[in-house]
């Protein structure tokens, strides 16, 4: 039972690091595009 649960919060812990990256890549990609735009107007 507890060897499950720490398997649980593993994947969960995986999860958060998952999305946490995911919101990086995507912050990152739209601040990316916001400068292009700038520079080119």
């Amino acid at each position: 039972m507890l060897n499950n649960n720490l398997t649980i919060v593993r994947r969960s812990a995986s999860g958060l690091e998952y999305a946490a990256r995911r919101r990086g890549v995507t912050q990152s990609v739209t601040q990316g595009i916001a400068t292009l735009e700038r520079a080119q107007r």
